[in-house]
């Protein structure tokens, strides 16, 4: 299912999903207090978040898709109805920001006349949303759900709900920590360097949480 997204995706929405559930327990447990059921009421509150947001993401992946296929369709069509050096210029800008500049400008060249010159030869196809697209949707939305569960365990275990919000906390932070490390590994840049500033993220959340949400 994971190889529906990319990486960098995975682990945006570990993040996000962490971040939801950190959010919806330190700004409710001072409401709630030691009050009747006040696990399961957190319990049931950031699951409720995340599933929303889940919801919400899964939408907008799909979304994001369409309209990425519209774009790239468009393009094609209007390539083919532009001369060779304007045609050319909109492929290379069109790639910006991908492996493609990272070549040096002869090779980009040659690509865009090979690009250039398949679009010319062949009519444009809209690419429809397909299974991988929906299966890429639920990923989102089941990852959203998985990076929940941690910072909840606690209150399956600690009855103090004090004490299980602050576990939550850490359980939160080491995994923040972790998907720097992680990210950092498929960057390939510092380890450290990343895992401390997601760290630092996540704690910077929580201040704001607990300052003004809490």
């Amino acid at each position: 299912m994971l190889k529906s997204i990319s990486p960098s995706a995975s682990l945006a929405e570990l993040v996000y999903g962490t971040i939801t559930a950190l959010a919806v327990t330190n700004t409710l447990w001072l409401a709630i207090q030691q009050g009747p059921d006040a696990d399961a009421v957190l319990i049931i509150a950031a699951m409720g978040a995340n599933t929303a947001w889940g919801v919400a993401d899964a939408m907008i992946y799909l979304l994001t898709i369409s309209v990425e296929n519209r774009r790239a369709y468009n393009l094609a069509k209007s390539v083919r109805a532009m001369d060779d050096e304007t045609a050319k210029l909109a492929i290379v800008d069109d790639l910006s920001g991908t492996v493609f500049h990272t070549m040096e400008d002869d090779d980009r060249d040659r690509w865009a006349n090979a690009v250039h010159s398949k679009l010319m030869m062949t009519e444009p196809h809209l690419q429809r949303i397909g299974k991988s697209d929906y299966i890429g949707a639920v990923s989102c939305f089941v990852l959203s759900l998985v990076a929940a569960v941690p910072v909840l365990m606690p209150h399956l275990f600690i009855e103090d709900v004090r004490t299980a919000v602050l576990a939550g906390n850490v359980v939160g932070l080491v995994m923040m920590t972790v998907l720097g490390y992680i990210w950092a590994g498929r960057m390939r840049t510092s380890r450290i360097r990343s895992s401390i500033t997601m760290f630092l993220i996540g704690l910077t959340i929580l201040t704001v949480v607990l300052l003004f949400g809490g």
